[in-house]
Protein backbone atom coordinates (compact mmCIF):
# COMPACT_ATOMS: atom_id res chain seq x y z
CA UNK A 1 0.00 0.00 0.00
CA UNK A 2 1.42 3.42 -0.90
CA UNK A 3 2.62 5.50 2.03
CA UNK A 4 -0.21 7.66 3.33
CA UNK A 5 -2.87 5.56 1.63
CA UNK A 6 -4.62 4.35 4.82
CA UNK A 7 -8.23 5.02 5.73
CA UNK A 8 -7.36 8.31 7.43
CA UNK A 9 -5.58 9.69 4.40
CA UNK A 10 -6.72 13.14 3.40
CA UNK A 11 -8.54 13.84 6.66
CA UNK A 12 -7.59 17.10 8.41
CA UNK A 13 -6.10 16.73 11.90
CA UNK A 14 -8.61 16.86 14.74
CA UNK A 15 -8.63 20.06 16.76
CA UNK A 16 -10.20 19.03 20.08
CA UNK A 17 -11.88 16.05 21.81
CA UNK A 18 -15.31 16.89 20.42
CA UNK A 19 -13.92 17.04 16.88
CA UNK A 20 -12.23 13.68 17.47
CA UNK A 21 -15.50 12.21 18.73
CA UNK A 22 -17.35 13.46 15.63
CA UNK A 23 -14.74 11.95 13.33
CA UNK A 24 -14.65 8.60 15.14
CA UNK A 25 -18.44 8.40 15.35
CA UNK A 26 -18.53 8.19 11.55
CA UNK A 27 -16.25 5.13 11.57
CA UNK A 28 -17.46 1.55 11.80
CA UNK A 29 -16.59 -0.73 14.69
CA UNK A 30 -14.96 -4.12 14.31
CA UNK A 31 -17.51 -6.98 14.56
CA UNK A 32 -18.39 -7.36 18.23
CA UNK A 33 -16.19 -4.42 19.15
CA UNK A 34 -16.87 -1.02 20.65
CA UNK A 35 -17.68 1.89 18.33
CA UNK A 36 -14.55 4.05 18.06
CA UNK A 37 -16.37 7.09 19.46
CA UNK A 38 -17.46 5.17 22.53
CA UNK A 39 -13.92 3.92 23.11
CA UNK A 40 -12.67 7.51 22.88
CA UNK A 41 -15.08 8.58 25.63
CA UNK A 42 -13.61 5.91 27.90
CA UNK A 43 -10.10 7.23 27.25
CA UNK A 44 -11.28 10.78 27.95
CA UNK A 45 -12.91 9.68 31.21
CA UNK A 46 -9.63 8.19 32.42
CA UNK A 47 -7.96 11.60 32.10
CA UNK A 48 -10.90 13.84 33.03
CA UNK A 49 -10.83 16.18 36.01
CA UNK A 50 -12.64 16.88 38.23
CA UNK A 51 -13.69 13.34 39.06
CA UNK A 52 -17.37 14.28 38.70
CA UNK A 53 -16.71 14.89 35.00
CA UNK A 54 -15.07 11.48 34.69
CA UNK A 55 -18.05 9.85 36.38
CA UNK A 56 -20.47 11.64 34.04
CA UNK A 57 -18.55 10.44 30.99
CA UNK A 58 -18.51 6.87 32.27
CA UNK A 59 -22.23 6.97 33.06
CA UNK A 60 -22.89 8.03 29.46
CA UNK A 61 -20.60 5.31 28.14
CA UNK A 62 -22.30 2.70 30.35
CA UNK A 63 -25.71 3.67 29.00
CA UNK A 64 -24.53 3.44 25.39
CA UNK A 65 -22.86 0.09 26.00
CA UNK A 66 -26.00 -1.32 27.63
CA UNK A 67 -28.13 -0.29 24.65
CA UNK A 68 -25.66 -1.91 22.26
CA UNK A 69 -25.18 -5.05 24.34
CA UNK A 70 -21.46 -4.28 24.69
CA UNK A 71 -21.11 -3.90 28.46
CA UNK A 72 -18.43 -6.65 28.79
CA UNK A 73 -16.32 -5.04 26.07
CA UNK A 74 -16.59 -1.62 27.71
CA UNK A 75 -15.62 -3.00 31.12
CA UNK A 76 -12.63 -4.76 29.60
CA UNK A 77 -11.45 -1.51 28.03
CA UNK A 78 -12.10 0.42 31.26
CA UNK A 79 -9.78 -1.84 33.19
CA UNK A 80 -7.04 -1.32 30.60
CA UNK A 81 -7.29 2.42 30.03
CA UNK A 82 -5.22 4.52 32.37
CA UNK A 83 -5.59 2.12 35.27
CA UNK A 84 -3.12 -0.46 36.44
CA UNK A 85 -4.65 -3.78 37.34
CA UNK A 86 -5.57 -3.82 41.03
CA UNK A 87 -2.86 -5.16 43.31
CA UNK A 88 -5.33 -7.72 44.61
CA UNK A 89 -8.99 -8.64 44.49
CA UNK A 90 -11.55 -5.88 45.09
CA UNK A 91 -15.01 -5.99 46.60
CA UNK A 92 -18.10 -6.49 44.46
CA UNK A 93 -21.62 -5.30 45.26
CA UNK A 94 -25.07 -6.60 44.44
CA UNK A 95 -27.75 -4.03 45.32
CA UNK A 96 -31.31 -5.38 45.40
CA UNK A 97 -34.29 -3.04 45.61
CA UNK A 98 -37.75 -4.22 46.64
CA UNK A 99 -40.47 -1.75 45.67
CA UNK A 100 -43.82 -2.56 47.29
CA UNK A 101 -46.80 -2.77 44.97
CA UNK A 102 -50.43 -2.12 45.76
CA UNK A 103 -51.22 -5.78 46.30
CA UNK A 104 -50.14 -6.97 49.75
CA UNK A 105 -46.93 -8.98 49.64
CA UNK A 106 -46.13 -8.04 46.03
CA UNK A 107 -42.90 -6.31 45.00
CA UNK A 108 -41.01 -5.06 41.98
CA UNK A 109 -37.48 -6.39 42.29
CA UNK A 110 -34.63 -4.46 40.65
CA UNK A 111 -30.92 -5.08 40.99
CA UNK A 112 -27.59 -3.41 40.25
CA UNK A 113 -24.23 -5.14 39.92
CA UNK A 114 -20.92 -3.45 40.65
CA UNK A 115 -17.45 -4.92 40.21
CA UNK A 116 -15.22 -2.18 38.89
CA UNK A 117 -11.89 -1.11 40.42
CA UNK A 118 -12.08 2.29 38.71
CA UNK A 119 -15.07 3.60 40.65
CA UNK A 120 -18.77 3.21 41.34
CA UNK A 121 -20.44 2.33 38.03
CA UNK A 122 -23.33 -0.05 38.83
CA UNK A 123 -25.00 -1.89 35.97
CA UNK A 124 -28.74 -2.38 36.24
CA UNK A 125 -30.21 -5.83 35.78
CA UNK A 126 -33.68 -6.86 34.61
CA UNK A 127 -36.79 -6.01 36.62
CA UNK A 128 -38.92 -8.85 38.02
CA UNK A 129 -42.28 -9.03 39.74
CA UNK A 130 -42.11 -11.12 42.92
CA UNK A 131 -44.11 -11.88 46.04
CA UNK A 132 -43.15 -12.50 49.64
CA UNK A 133 -43.03 -16.20 48.78
CA UNK A 134 -40.98 -15.95 45.57
CA UNK A 135 -38.55 -13.13 46.42
CA UNK A 136 -36.12 -15.41 48.25
CA UNK A 137 -35.64 -17.66 45.22
CA UNK A 138 -35.31 -14.65 42.89
CA UNK A 139 -32.55 -13.28 45.14
CA UNK A 140 -30.83 -16.67 45.14
CA UNK A 141 -30.69 -16.53 41.33
CA UNK A 142 -29.12 -13.06 41.39
CA UNK A 143 -26.56 -14.09 44.00
CA UNK A 144 -25.61 -17.22 42.06
CA UNK A 145 -25.09 -15.19 38.89
CA UNK A 146 -22.89 -12.72 40.75
CA UNK A 147 -20.86 -15.47 42.42
CA UNK A 148 -20.22 -17.21 39.12
CA UNK A 149 -19.24 -14.02 37.31
CA UNK A 150 -17.14 -12.56 40.13
CA UNK A 151 -15.26 -15.62 41.28
CA UNK A 152 -12.13 -13.51 41.80
CA UNK A 153 -13.81 -10.82 43.98
CA UNK A 154 -12.50 -10.33 47.51
CA UNK A 155 -16.07 -10.28 48.83
CA UNK A 156 -19.53 -9.93 47.33
CA UNK A 157 -21.61 -7.55 49.44
CA UNK A 158 -25.38 -7.93 49.26
CA UNK A 159 -27.30 -4.71 49.96
CA UNK A 160 -31.09 -4.60 50.18
CA UNK A 161 -32.76 -1.26 49.51
CA UNK A 162 -36.04 -1.42 51.43
CA UNK A 163 -39.00 0.88 52.04
CA UNK A 164 -40.20 2.01 55.49
CA UNK A 165 -42.60 -0.88 56.05
CA UNK A 166 -40.08 -3.53 55.01
CA UNK A 167 -36.95 -2.49 56.91
CA UNK A 168 -37.29 -5.41 59.32
CA UNK A 169 -37.68 -8.07 56.64
CA UNK A 170 -35.18 -10.77 57.66
CA UNK A 171 -33.42 -10.58 54.30
CA UNK A 172 -30.08 -11.53 55.87
CA UNK A 173 -31.67 -14.88 56.76
CA UNK A 174 -33.00 -15.57 53.29
CA UNK A 175 -31.40 -18.74 52.08
CA UNK A 176 -29.18 -20.13 49.38
CA UNK A 177 -29.06 -23.76 48.20
CA UNK A 178 -32.85 -23.81 48.44
CA UNK A 179 -33.17 -27.09 46.56
CA UNK A 180 -30.68 -28.92 48.73
CA UNK A 181 -31.30 -30.83 51.92
CA UNK A 182 -29.44 -28.20 53.91
CA UNK A 183 -30.10 -24.61 52.76
CA UNK A 184 -27.81 -21.98 54.26
CA UNK A 185 -28.56 -18.37 55.26
CA UNK A 186 -27.41 -15.67 52.87
CA UNK A 187 -25.11 -14.15 55.49
CA UNK A 188 -23.14 -17.41 55.68
CA UNK A 189 -21.56 -16.61 52.31
CA UNK A 190 -21.89 -12.83 52.00
CA UNK A 191 -21.99 -9.66 54.11
CA UNK A 192 -25.62 -8.46 54.09
CA UNK A 193 -26.80 -4.94 54.97
CA UNK A 194 -29.89 -2.80 54.46
CA UNK A 195 -30.19 0.59 52.77
CA UNK A 196 -33.05 3.07 53.13
CA UNK A 197 -35.18 3.47 50.02
CA UNK A 198 -37.00 6.36 51.68
CA UNK A 199 -33.80 8.33 52.17
CA UNK A 200 -32.48 7.61 48.69
CA UNK A 201 -35.68 9.17 47.30
CA UNK A 202 -35.61 12.27 49.55
CA UNK A 203 -32.93 14.61 48.24
CA UNK A 204 -33.37 17.24 50.96
CA UNK A 205 -31.91 14.80 53.50
CA UNK A 206 -28.76 14.09 51.52
CA UNK A 207 -26.53 16.99 52.58
CA UNK A 208 -26.18 15.94 56.24
CA UNK A 209 -26.04 12.29 55.22
CA UNK A 210 -23.03 12.97 52.99
CA UNK A 211 -21.30 15.08 55.67
CA UNK A 212 -21.60 12.38 58.32
CA UNK A 213 -20.54 9.63 55.95
CA UNK A 214 -17.46 11.59 54.92
CA UNK A 215 -16.48 11.91 58.57
CA UNK A 216 -16.91 8.16 59.10
CA UNK A 217 -14.92 7.40 55.97
CA UNK A 218 -12.12 9.93 56.44
CA UNK A 219 -11.81 10.29 60.23
CA UNK A 220 -13.31 7.19 61.88
CA UNK A 221 -11.50 7.92 65.13
CA UNK A 222 -13.66 11.03 65.63
CA UNK A 223 -17.11 9.54 65.15
CA UNK A 224 -19.65 8.48 67.78
CA UNK A 225 -22.54 6.11 68.31
CA UNK A 226 -25.70 6.86 70.27
CA UNK A 227 -28.01 4.28 71.83
CA UNK A 228 -31.67 5.20 72.31
CA UNK A 229 -32.58 4.26 75.90
CA UNK A 230 -28.98 3.25 76.49
CA UNK A 231 -27.24 2.78 79.83
CA UNK A 232 -25.27 6.01 79.59
CA UNK A 233 -26.85 8.85 81.61
CA UNK A 234 -26.93 11.15 78.58
CA UNK A 235 -28.43 8.57 76.21
CA UNK A 236 -31.41 9.91 74.25
CA UNK A 237 -34.79 8.68 75.46
CA UNK A 238 -37.43 6.99 73.33
CA UNK A 239 -40.87 8.44 72.73
CA UNK A 240 -39.85 11.97 71.68
CA UNK A 241 -38.72 12.05 68.03
CA UNK A 242 -38.13 15.82 68.01
CA UNK A 243 -35.86 15.60 71.05
CA UNK A 244 -33.92 12.79 69.39
CA UNK A 245 -33.62 14.80 66.16
CA UNK A 246 -32.37 17.84 68.08
CA UNK A 247 -29.80 15.71 69.88
CA UNK A 248 -28.50 14.23 66.63
CA UNK A 249 -28.37 17.55 64.80
CA UNK A 250 -26.47 19.11 67.70
CA UNK A 251 -23.59 16.65 67.28
CA UNK A 252 -22.29 16.17 63.72
CA UNK A 253 -19.85 13.51 64.97
CA UNK A 254 -22.68 11.03 65.60
CA UNK A 255 -22.80 8.63 62.66
CA UNK A 256 -24.44 5.56 64.21
CA UNK A 257 -27.68 5.01 66.12
CA UNK A 258 -29.01 1.92 67.91
CA UNK A 259 -32.81 1.79 67.95
CA UNK A 260 -35.03 0.55 70.77
CA UNK A 261 -37.11 -1.70 68.50
CA UNK A 262 -37.56 -2.63 64.84
CA UNK A 263 -38.77 -0.01 62.35
CA UNK A 264 -41.70 -1.04 60.22
CA UNK A 265 -43.11 -3.23 62.99
CA UNK A 266 -43.21 -0.93 66.04
CA UNK A 267 -44.16 2.78 66.25
CA UNK A 268 -41.05 3.61 68.30
CA UNK A 269 -38.64 1.92 65.92
CA UNK A 270 -40.36 3.47 62.91
CA UNK A 271 -40.13 7.01 64.28
CA UNK A 272 -36.53 6.53 65.42
CA UNK A 273 -35.49 5.29 61.97
CA UNK A 274 -37.21 8.22 60.27
CA UNK A 275 -35.41 10.57 62.66
CA UNK A 276 -32.10 8.93 61.75
CA UNK A 277 -32.74 9.48 58.03
CA UNK A 278 -33.65 13.14 58.61
CA UNK A 279 -30.50 13.70 60.65
CA UNK A 280 -28.28 12.03 58.05
CA UNK A 281 -27.19 9.07 60.21
CA UNK A 282 -25.62 6.55 57.81
CA UNK A 283 -25.31 3.58 60.20
CA UNK A 284 -28.32 2.26 62.12
CA UNK A 285 -28.69 -1.03 64.00
CA UNK A 286 -31.49 -2.79 65.82
CA UNK A 287 -32.61 -6.11 67.23
CA UNK A 288 -35.15 -7.57 64.81
CA UNK A 289 -37.24 -9.01 67.62
CA UNK A 290 -40.09 -7.06 69.21
CA UNK A 291 -37.89 -5.64 71.98
CA UNK A 292 -34.16 -5.13 72.18
CA UNK A 293 -32.24 -7.81 74.02
CA UNK A 294 -30.59 -6.36 77.17
CA UNK A 295 -27.22 -7.60 75.92
CA UNK A 296 -27.60 -6.24 72.38
CA UNK A 297 -25.42 -3.15 72.79
CA UNK A 298 -22.76 -4.96 74.81
CA UNK A 299 -22.43 -7.85 72.35
CA UNK A 300 -22.38 -5.53 69.36
CA UNK A 301 -19.76 -3.39 71.07
CA UNK A 302 -17.59 -6.40 71.85
CA UNK A 303 -17.59 -7.56 68.25
CA UNK A 304 -16.82 -4.02 67.16
CA UNK A 305 -13.84 -3.94 69.54
CA UNK A 306 -12.64 -7.25 68.12
CA UNK A 307 -12.79 -5.69 64.63
CA UNK A 308 -10.31 -2.92 65.58
CA UNK A 309 -12.66 -0.90 67.75
CA UNK A 310 -13.90 1.75 65.34
CA UNK A 311 -17.33 2.20 63.82
CA UNK A 312 -15.93 1.90 60.32
CA UNK A 313 -15.56 -1.84 61.02
CA UNK A 314 -19.09 -2.34 62.33
CA UNK A 315 -20.18 -4.04 59.11
CA UNK A 316 -17.51 -6.69 59.58
CA UNK A 317 -18.44 -7.00 63.27
CA UNK A 318 -22.08 -7.73 62.42
CA UNK A 319 -21.04 -10.33 59.84
CA UNK A 320 -18.92 -12.08 62.46
CA UNK A 321 -21.73 -11.92 65.03
CA UNK A 322 -24.06 -13.62 62.56
CA UNK A 323 -21.53 -16.36 61.89
CA UNK A 324 -21.06 -16.86 65.63
CA UNK A 325 -24.70 -17.92 65.87
CA UNK A 326 -23.79 -21.10 64.01
CA UNK A 327 -21.03 -22.08 66.39
CA UNK A 328 -23.46 -22.92 69.21
CA UNK A 329 -25.91 -25.76 69.69
CA UNK A 330 -28.72 -25.66 67.14
CA UNK A 331 -31.33 -25.71 69.91
CA UNK A 332 -29.99 -22.38 71.22
CA UNK A 333 -29.22 -20.80 67.87
CA UNK A 334 -32.55 -19.03 67.41
CA UNK A 335 -31.94 -17.07 70.61
CA UNK A 336 -28.48 -15.87 69.52
CA UNK A 337 -28.28 -12.16 68.72
CA UNK A 338 -26.50 -12.91 65.46
CA UNK A 339 -29.73 -14.31 64.05
CA UNK A 340 -31.60 -11.07 64.67
CA UNK A 341 -29.23 -8.10 64.32
CA UNK A 342 -30.13 -5.82 61.41
CA UNK A 343 -27.64 -3.26 60.11
CA UNK A 344 -28.28 -0.29 57.87
CA UNK A 345 -24.98 0.61 56.19
CA UNK A 346 -25.97 3.43 53.88
CA UNK A 347 -23.17 4.92 51.76
CA UNK A 348 -24.35 8.05 49.89
CA UNK A 349 -21.40 7.87 47.50
CA UNK A 350 -22.82 4.66 45.99
CA UNK A 351 -26.26 5.57 44.62
CA UNK A 352 -28.11 3.34 42.21
CA UNK A 353 -30.97 5.71 41.36
CA UNK A 354 -30.66 9.09 43.08
CA UNK A 355 -34.34 9.84 42.44
CA UNK A 356 -35.73 6.33 42.67
CA UNK A 357 -39.39 5.55 43.21
CA UNK A 358 -40.92 4.57 46.53
CA UNK A 359 -43.59 2.30 45.03
CA UNK A 360 -44.00 -0.01 42.09
CA UNK A 361 -46.15 0.60 39.01
CA UNK A 362 -49.39 -0.41 40.74
CA UNK A 363 -49.18 2.83 42.69
CA UNK A 364 -49.76 4.87 39.57
CA UNK A 365 -46.16 5.27 38.48
CA UNK A 366 -45.35 3.99 35.03
CA UNK A 367 -43.14 0.93 34.97
CA UNK A 368 -39.87 0.75 33.11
Amino acid sequence: MPCGGGPAAGRPPVTDPWHAFEVLSRMNAQPGGLPPGLALVEYLAAAARPLQRADALREWADEQARELGLTPQLRSLRQQVGHAAPAGPVDAYLVIRLLPREEAGAYELSSWRQYDPTGWHPVRGPVAQVTSETAERAVQTLVYQAAEEWDDARAIHIEFMLGPDDLNLPVHRWRLELDSEFPIPLYMDHPVVVRSLERSCTRRWHREWKHRWNLLDQQPERVKQLVVDGEEPDSPRSGDPNALLARLKADPQVVALVLTSPPGTTPEGTSEALTAWRAGIPVVAWDGRATRDPGFVQQLGQKQADASGNLARLREAVTQLRLDAHTIDSAEREHHLGQHVVLVWDDPTRPVEPQGRMTGPDEGVGGR
